[in-house]
C-alpha cells in the first residue's frame, strides 16, 4: 500500500478493510485489544501520513452476525485520506450504510457532505378554493390506502 500510494501524487482517498482493529474502544467482544497486532496500520498510517476519516452511522463496520455472548463488533474497516485530499474536500463525510449479505458494513463517502432539507410548514392557502376541483382533490387524497 505504501508504494501503491506514492503514485497517486498528494490527494488520495482509501476506503479498506484492515482487518484490525486500533484501539479497545473499536472492539466489543471477542479478545481483548493487542497494540501488537496493529502495529504494522499504525506504521502504514505514519509513513503515508493519512488521516482517519470519522465515520458517521455507527462505531463498528464489523459484526460476526452472533448474538449475547458470542457477539463480536469492530471496526476494521476506514476511510483513510491524505492532508491535500481532506483540503480539496474539506465537506466530505463518510457514512456507515447497513450491511447486506455480509458481516462488513459499507462505507460511502460523500465529498460535499450532507445537505439537510427543512420541510417548510404546510400553509393552507384560500385562494385553493377558487379552483375547481380543490375539494374533491382534498377528499380524494384523505381516503386512507387500503
Amino acid at each position: 500500500m505504501k508504494k501503491l500510494g506514492s503514485g497517486f501524487g498528494d490527494r488520495w482517498l482509501v476506503i479498506e478493510d484492515s482487518n484490525i482493529v486500533s484501539s479497545q474502544e473499536e472492539k466489543l467482544g471477542g479478545m481483548l485489544f493487542n497494540s501488537n497486532d496493529a502495529r504494522g496500520l499504525f506504521d502504514f498510517v505514519d509513513t503515508t501520513g493519512l488521516i482517519d476519516l470519522p465515520i458517521s452511522g455507527g462505531t463498528f463496520t464489523w459484526s460476526n452476525q452472533r448474538s449475547d455472548e458470542e457477539a463480536i463488533l469492530e471496526k476494521l474497516d476506514r476511510a483513510l485520506c491524505s492532508s491535500n485530499w481532506n483540503i480539496t474536500f474539506p465537506k466530505a463525510v463518510a457514512l456507515l450504510d447497513v450491511a447486506i449479505g455480509s458481516y462488513h458494513a459499507p462505507i460511502i463517502v460523500l465529498l460535499k457532505g450532507l445537505k439537510r432539507k427543512y420541510m417548510r410548514d404546510f400553509k393552507f392557502e384560500s385562494k385553493w378554493f377558487l379552483e375547481e376541483d380543490c375539494i374533491s382533490t382534498v377528499q380524494d387524497s384523505w381516503v386512507p390506502v387500503s
